[in-house]
């Protein structure tokens, strides 16, 4: 039996993992990728199996980042069922659609730009029509029942707090006359949320796959009181201030939250004013979403939320307004005064949200407030990182607004609470995998639970472990001959890609005859922090251009007399400013880099850290002093190279 990563592996989009045993293969999760992760290996479309020989999908709740490739894997040849809960499946009806239009509406953008400057038109990802064929194959199963989803496979789903519907997923795969448990455990809720019931326990397993998006944190905010209490403070500074309160959402589940909230604050009194307010849903998916919340109370409410709804919807009061169609949502904006506007995407990669930051973003008068986590690479991240101007649709805009982080909406567990959920379980499973996380805190996560005793493993994105009875081992691929439908350059090349990344090597090789490039290659991860891969001329983050590969391989060169470390870098690669400034010594060796070679947010990130963390003035300047560059004294570079096998 193994398990492949195929997604959410040092990172928080893409959910996807596959399990493969003797007859078959399944899925858990199919997610979409987003941020940052669509420019990684897999981009925003690649599947790394094939999608027919795939027998079920397990899938742990709606968000798209779980959800989100379904219909693309229906459209390359799955067949089987996508097996969750009721609730779940009736999101996914509104969820999958929703993201069809988007995708059909990207692609009739791009291609009116493509046709104007002659390129060639592209498909979008999926349509509306291949979303709608995909729900056709949904099975609804309930909380507590084990279900068959293909001979000797079965599966239970437990509540876990998440989302409506949310659920972790035990697994029991029968093969070789022995029957392996695995757990995953999607993603985990917090005690003490509106709406949802706390997390349910669930039994151990030989095998967990466990999310750790706050890993390496706590939430500072835990009661439904103290988060409530925080909000009432954030909206009555923005009523202060005089405009617009935008607030990014996810449409499903951190929207009908904040409907929750608002209704029990008014009714309570907490903000006298309030209800005079004007508060738009600009999210006909939100809207949608509240719908489905109302009608599927029974079984997933918890015991006040439940209490609330048998006087009405617990998510409408008067002052409420919903903008269904694109007149509407563009209306909001001519409003005078102040208006809380809730719109999404959470993230504010898409959707409506950009045009309502668009009209708000430069008024000094307005608020933005984040209700939920900004993974890397989105415009949400870049604004909570200090970002002061912003582009939005081929705009640059000034950042003037107020922005705000309501720190209590986070729906996933914090560190403690992840402890908490990981030592109900009734045994220590063989291996613990970490996935859904950035790489610092799934890495500061590993550290804690590996220090009460648990075998821990932070898999890297499409790494394949064989689950053998006791353990659990890595499979590395072995180099081999190319296929005949392989070029032998284009193949070796991925398996010393594969290799360099395993082994930690980095660094570039340029071969030449009679005065013309031969080979060229680079190898390896230039930044392992965000997985940055290497490239002929990658502008390497925190010094880090220095490699023992590159230097090795340099002074092989110079003994051989075919270069020598003192030639300017402009004599191998004139097109950088700085390259009749630097020798080959220097930049291998030593000194500070130009800031051509350094990652313009290198810096800003440093100096968030200092005012984050308070760090003395000595700190401080040690910080960004490595941020510029780290010098390596001749003699360690020599104690590099030496112990260097030269194949």
């Amino acid at each position: 039996m193994y398990i492949k990563f195929c997604g959410a592996a040092r990172t928080v989009t893409g959910s996807c993992h596959m399990i493969e045993y003797q007859g078959g293969a399944i899925l858990v999760d199919c997610g979409m990728r987003q941020g940052a992760d669509t420019k990684g290996e897999l981009g925003e479309s690649k599947l790394p199996f094939s999608p027919e020989k795939i027998c079920a999908v397990l899938l742990t709740h709606a968000h798209i980042d779980h959800s989100g490739l379904i219909p693309l894997l229906f459209k390359r040849g799955f067949a089987g069922e996508i097996v969750t809960t009721k609730a779940t499946a009736e999101l996914a009806g509104i969820i999958l659609p929703d993201s069809g239009h988007i995708q059909e509406q990207e692609a009739e953008y791009t291609n009116r730009k493509n046709t104007r400057a002659g390129k060639p038109t592209v498909e979008p990802l999926y349509t509306v029509k291949d979303a709608n064929r995909s729900l056709e194959s949904f099975r609804a199963v309930s909380y507590g029942d084990t279900v068959e989803i293909a001979p000797k496979v079965r599966a239970r789903f437990t509540d876990v707090g998440h989302l409506l519907g949310s659920a972790a997923i035990e697994i029991w795969i029968s093969e070789g006359g022995k029957t392996t448990k695995l757990l995953f455990s999607g993603d985990i809720g917090r005690d003490d949320r509106p709406i949802l019931q706390d997390p349910q326990p669930v039994e151990g397993a030989d095998y967990v796959i466990m999310e750790g998006t706050y890993g390496d944190r706590e939430h500072e905010i835990s009661s439904e009181a103290d988060k409530e209490a925080e909000l009432v403070k954030v909206l009555r500074e923005g009523i202060a201030r005089g405009g617009n309160i935008v607030i990014p959402s996810f449409a499903v589940g951190r929207t009908q939250e904040l409907l929750y909230f608002l209704k029990r604050m008014m009714l309570k009194n907490e903000l006298p004013g309030l209800e005079r307010i004007p508060v738009y849903i600009d999210s006909p998916l939100g809207i949608s979403a509240t719908k489905v919340y109302e009608r599927c109370a029974m079984g997933y409410y918890d015991f006040e939320a439940m209490e609330v709804a048998k006087s009405g919807s617990p998510f409408d009061f008067p002052s409420l307004r919903v903008a269904q169609t694109a007149d509407e949502s563009k209306l909001i904006n001519e409003q005078q005064g102040t208006n809380i506007i809730i719109s999404a995407s959470g993230m504010c990669d898409a959707g409506r949200i950009r045009h309502h930051l668009k009209h708000n973003l430069f008024r000094k008068d307005s608020t933005i407030v984040f209700v939920g986590y900004q993974a890397n690479g989105t415009l949400g991240r870049l604004l909570l990182d200090g970002a002061e101007r912003v582009k939005l649709f081929g705009e640059e805009i000034q950042v003037n607004a107020a922005i705000r982080q309501t720190e209590g909406f986070s729906g996933h567990a914090g560190r403690s609470e992840l402890i908490s959920w990981l030592k109900g379980l009734s045994c220590k499973p063989e291996c613990l995998f970490l996935v859904h996380g950035e790489d610092e805190a799934l890495t500061s996560f590993a550290g804690e639970v590996e220090r009460l005793g648990y075998n821990t493993v932070v898999p890297k994105l499409l790494e394949e472990y064989e689950l053998a009875p006791g353990r659990a081992k890595k499979v590395v691929p072995e180099l081999s001959a190319p296929r005949g439908d392989e070029h032998e350059d284009v193949f070796i090349g991925k398996k010393l890609q594969a290799a360099c990344e395993e082994w930690k090597l980095c660094g570039a090789v340029s071969i030449w005859r009679n005065g013309a490039p031969l080979y060229e290659d680079a190898l390896g991860v230039a930044d392992y922090d965000s997985s940055k891969l290497n490239s002929l001329h990658t502008t390497f983050p925190l010094g880090r251009i220095t490699s023992v590969y590159t230097a090795a391989l340099a002074f092989r060169l110079s003994q051989a007399g075919i270069i020598s470390l003192d030639d300017k870098l402009s004599k191998y690669v004139d097109e950088y400013s700085h390259a009749g400034e630097l020798s080959l010594l220097q930049l291998l060796c030593g000194g500070p880099l130009p800031p051509d070679y350094m990652e313009r947010s290198v810096i800003p990130c440093c100096q968030r850290r200092i005012r984050e963390e308070g760090l003395s003035t000595r700190e401080a300047q040690a910080l960004l002093d490595r941020a510029k560059g780290r010098t390596y004294s001749n003699e360690e570079i020599i104690a590099m190279i030496n112990p260097l096998d030269v194949l």
